[in-house]
């Protein structure tokens, strides 16, 4: 992140993409995102300040989603892009189907005034928490993911995709096993579960 405000409280909170994620028949919404956004008046994107100096992957890069006076901020500081809405949606659904994790940046007013979308080979706040229990971290986040163990076909995708390491492999059985505790609903496990086992629940 670039010229950050300096009333920045870096206490982010996940929000799960604005997506209809289909899961043994129930569609479960995310309207937080959509809310947020269509709500602010401006919208402006540029690039990710960490995969841009860290260079660790081949993740989106131009996908960072600035709100009102920080996207006014950014377009006139740094050339970031004005927005509409709908592109601003479609940014989070590239940025959720390659894996990344939104985090929303609040300021001291609490107001959201970023949206990033972070990996975990680059991302310095995100692997700063990604070893700690979610209650012991800085990140507030309204949902859980839900893992069926009926459905599971322990395939282990989701394994791969989770940076919390919420979903492990057994080493005796080779199922694999989710620990709720350590799980912060980003959501990113749901939709690379090609069986459909994993759903999102209000925490």
């Amino acid at each position: 992140m670039s010229e950050q405000s300096s009333s920045i409280e870096t206490r982010p909170v996940t929000i799960p993409v604005h997506l209809e994620i289909r899961s043994e028949g129930v569609v479960l919404v995310q309207p937080e995102m959509t809310k947020l956004l269509g709500d602010s008046e401006t919208l402006a994107v540029g690039p990710c300040a960490c995969r841009v100096r860290e260079k660790n992957c081949t993740a989106p890069v131009d996908v960072c989603l600035a709100l009102d006076h920080e996207a006014h901020s950014q377009i006139e500081k740094n050339d970031w892009k004005p927005i509409e809405l709908d592109d601003a949606l479609g940014t989070l659904e590239e940025t959720y189907r390659a894996g990344l994790v939104h985090l929303a940046y609040r300021n001291e007013a609490g107001e959201i005034y970023l949206v990033c979308s972070c990996c975990s080979c680059c991302c310095g706040f995100l692997n700063s928490v990604a070893p700690r229990r979610y209650q012991d971290a800085l990140i507030t986040s309204t949902f859980v993911a839900v893992q069926d163990s009926e459905v599971c076909t322990s395939c282990g995708q989701c394994i791969a995709r989770c940076t919390f390491g919420a979903l492990t492999r057994d080493p005796q059985s080779s199922k694999v096993g989710f620990d709720a505790e350590q799980c912060f609903g980003c959501g990113v496990c749901v939709g690379a579960c090609p069986s459909e086992a994993i759903s999102l629940a209000s925490r």
